[in-house]
């Protein structure tokens, strides 16, 4: 294991990850803020073949070396990620039109950093991403920073979607980081 939820280290002072190789890695959380093109991080993944089943990773900024690290990560059972939209929905996408990317994937938490407006939310993608994966997805998290108003909810053909989620055995939720606030699909 390197590194904790909650507190993903970034590469800084003598970036040991760097020139590090990690064979036996199972749990990896880690900063992606620290490199424009997520190079570093592609560069530690090739040089480990690491049996990763667990990565977090906070703020990435660039889609494709995001999905670079996922491909080199087969045997990834939880992902948490935090980052801004666009990089989200790359993902989701990716997730929703390749079952061949992240097979083992039963656990995926994101957190978004920013407020959405409902119209620029494509709730139709979350729902495509999880739905073609309902086999396998036992937990699925959003977060976002404030509890969701009325107006941006999911809308109710999404909403029934996360409902069947549920009832195949899902866990979907939204949740707020800086209010106490759940919305559990059953």
């Amino acid at each position: 294991m390197f590194g904790q939820r909650g507190n993903c280290p970034g590469f800084g002072g003598d970036e040991i990850l760097e020139f590090t190789s990690l064979p036996a890695l199972e749990t990896l959380c880690i900063s992606q803020s620290y490199t424009e093109t997520g190079d570093d991080l592609v560069g530690l993944l090739n040089r480990s073949s690491a049996p990763l089943l667990e990565l977090v990773l906070e703020a990435p900024s660039h889609f494709v070396p995001l999905v670079r690290c996922l491909r080199l990560t087969p045997d990834l059972m939880r992902f948490e990620v935090r980052s801004e939209w666009p990089v989200m929905e790359g993902l989701l996408a990716a997730l929703a039109d390749s079952p061949s990317l992240l097979p083992h994937l039963n656990t995926l938490v994101v957190h978004l950093d920013i407020s959405i407006s409902k119209s620029d939310f494509p709730w139709a993608s979350l729902s495509h991403a999880l739905s073609g994966r309902c086999t396998i997805f036992r937990v699925f998290q959003l977060e976002v920073p404030r509890r969701l108003p009325a107006s941006q909810m999911p809308p109710t053909d999404v909403i029934a979607t996360f409902r069947a989620l549920a009832v195949d055995g899902t866990q979907v939720r939204i949740s707020a980081t800086l209010e106490s606030w759940d919305h559990i699909f059953r």
